[in-house]
């Protein structure tokens, strides 16, 4: 009896996250819509990681690096750098880790150097 309660419990506290998940998700979407970058990118950074869709992750960093946010210029550079959502140009990713760069992202720099040092530091 104990176990089935436990397990009911489990699935019940399951079930709430999801729906926190979901309202939260909605919620960031609503704000997205109006065109502010930093919900944009996180909206991007959650289709990228718990979402599993990288298209539409590619998609909301597009817009947020329209914008000017250095995080979504990098996490763009990423994307193409590893193929996610794109087809994979390392041409391509250097150019967004290079505008990340000038736009004041801290690890853009390492990226960059790393990239000319070593080439090609991407798999």
């Amino acid at each position: 009896m104990f176990k089935a309660i436990h397990v009911y419990a489990v699935l019940a506290a399951i079930c709430l996250a999801v729906m926190v998940y979901a309202q939260y998700f909605d919620a960031v979407k609503r704000v997205m819509e109006k065109g502010h970058a930093v919900p944009q990118l996180f909206l991007g950074v959650m289709y990228a990681n718990a979402a599993r869709n990288d298209t539409e992750a590619v998609r909301w960093y597009r817009l947020a690096a329209a914008q000017g946010s250095s995080q979504a210029q990098y996490n763009l550079g990423v994307m193409y750098a590893k193929g996610r959502g794109v087809a994979k140009n390392k041409a391509e990713a250097l150019e967004w880790f290079h505008l990340a760069e000038e736009n004041g992202h801290r690890g853009a720099k390492d990226t960059v150097k790393a990239y000319y040092k070593a080439r090609y530091p991407w798999p």
